[in-house]
């Protein structure tokens, strides 16, 4: 007797570090398979307002039955800065009979910042840091007048009550918190 078994669809799972948008490269990492064997892996990108005009590029695989693959994109691509682009992988498998099946991967969404983004961008989070100096610098000041009031406070009397000691005691704390964000920022 003779027993068919059906040739399968390629598989492909692919992890990236992008959300929708990305300043950078962005890294994938996948793992893809077949039942008989790998023919070839594409990734294939295109512009989000021309879709029609789909380009392909080659990622080299061997042909065993599973495999991990690595890319960095847009390694390699020449892309126009301030366009959005979408991309995923495309996996082939080596039927050569009846012609290779493909399986294709999720969609990825892309976009390199153009010079003036990038620059309004890095703007931003310099203003976000000048923001947050300055809110732990007044917080900074504001414990420096309690730590002189408890300066004075001692002066005059002799012993602290509980209370006072407490409150001397979170304010240090949060005196020693501060000049630790300082330090970071």
């Amino acid at each position: 007797s003779i027993a068919v078994i059906k040739d399968e669809l390629p598989n492909i799972s692919v992890k990236s570090n992008i959300d929708s948008i990305s300043r950078g490269p962005a890294s994938f990492a996948g793992q893809i398979s077949d039942d008989y064997g790998l023919h070839k892996l594409h990734l294939v990108y295109y512009n989000t307002k021309a879709i029609e005009s789909k380009q392909t590029k080659n990622i080299s695989i061997g042909k065993e039955n599973v495999q991990t693959f690595f890319y960095e994109f847009p390694k390699g691509l020449d892309l126009k800065e301030g366009i959005d682009y979408e991309m995923y992988f495309e996996v082939f498998d080596n039927d050569s009979f009846r012609g290779s099946k493909s399986t294709k991967s999720e969609t990825f969404n892309y976009r390199q910042l153009s010079k003036v983004e990038a620059e309004q961008s890095s703007f931003k989070n310099e203003q976000q840091q000048l923001d947050s100096f300055s809110k732990v610098l007044d917080e900074f000041q504001k414990s420096e007048m309690d730590l002189e009031s408890f300066s004075k406070l001692q002066k005059q009397q002799t012993n602290l009550s509980f209370k006072e000691k407490q409150k001397l005691d979170d304010v240090l704390d949060k005196q020693s918190k501060q000049q630790e964000s300082l330090k970071k920022l």
